[in-house]
């Protein structure tokens, strides 16, 4: 009989007794996480192709110092005749302005920066200063108004070029251009000499000649414009040029003037 009684008890032992499922604890309140992100793997020919200048150090920029300036950078193809190519330059801000630069061969040349609000407004005459000797970088302005240190970076791009003696550098400007060229090379070194051509700001350009100093400037103006005479009669070391020219293009593509232009930049350095 006691060996029944247990056996019973062993049975019931191993029946199972329905129980209630367990609470959690807290609720999960957060975001569930996202997936990770796939990895691609990237073959060698991917990783290293001509093709593929992410992430690569250009040669150029690294040889330079820190904190120097960069030689503006070729975007484009060279004409067909290899003369001139399309450039841009960084402004301090990031902002990107595009030109055109005349160089070839590896001597350092005395160096013109041209500045307009248009390039083509210059017509013949960067390439006929590329013939006379020198390496020409010609440039825009910035879209909105230009800003007094846009000058100084741009020079200071051009003379890290391998074409330009940056001891022998003049700016030569046309209107806007011409403001800019005055207010910022009367307060950068690397600006040798200065033409302004129909310069327009009477004020800032007359404060301006103090801190210019006795650097040769040339003024070439028409006659209905009476800013060039006040600004001759102030300059210290300034020459006057006036030419009848019913267009800016007609004033610039004065041969008269390209041998002026010739002339005083020969007697520059």
């Amino acid at each position: 009989m006691r060996a029944c009684v247990s056996l019973l008890l062993a049975c019931v032992a191993c029946v199972p007794v329905a129980t209630s499922p367990p609470r959690p604890t807290f609720e999960l309140s957060a975001p569930t996480l996202a997936a990770s992100p796939t990895v691609r793997i990237l073959t060698s020919e991917e990783l290293y192709s001509e093709d593929n200048t992410q992430g690569q150090n250009s040669p150029t920029a690294a040889a330079l110092p820190s904190g120097g300036g960069l030689p503006p950078l070729s975007f484009g193809e060279r004409t067909p005749l290899g003369v001139s190519a399309p450039v841009q330059i960084v402004l301090d801000d990031g902002v990107l302005v595009e030109g055109e630069l005349y160089s070839s061969g590896q001597e350092r040349l005395a160096g013109v920066l041209l500045l307009a609000r248009q390039r083509d407004v210059w017509g013949e005459l960067p390439r006929q200063l590329f013939n006379n000797g020198y390496t020409v970088a010609v440039m825009t302005l910035r879209p909105s108004v230009p800003r007094v240190n846009d000058l100084s970076t741009m020079l200071l791009a051009v003379s890290e070029l391998g074409t330009v003696d940056p001891a022998r550098m003049a700016v030569i400007g046309l209107e806007e251009g011409a403001d800019l060229t005055l207010l910022g090379c009367a307060v950068d070194a690397l600006c040798d000499g200065a033409v302004l051509i129909r310069p327009t700001l009477r004020d800032a350009l007359l404060d301006a000649l103090s801190r210019y100093g006795m650097r040769p400037l040339l003024l070439v103006a028409t006659p209905d414009d009476p800013l060039a005479d006040e600004l001759h009669a102030v300059a210290a070391n300034a020459q006057l040029r006036t030419y009848d020219a019913p267009t800016l293009t007609a004033l610039t593509q004065n041969a008269s003037l390209w041998l002026e232009l010739f002339a005083w930049l020969n007697g520059l350095w």
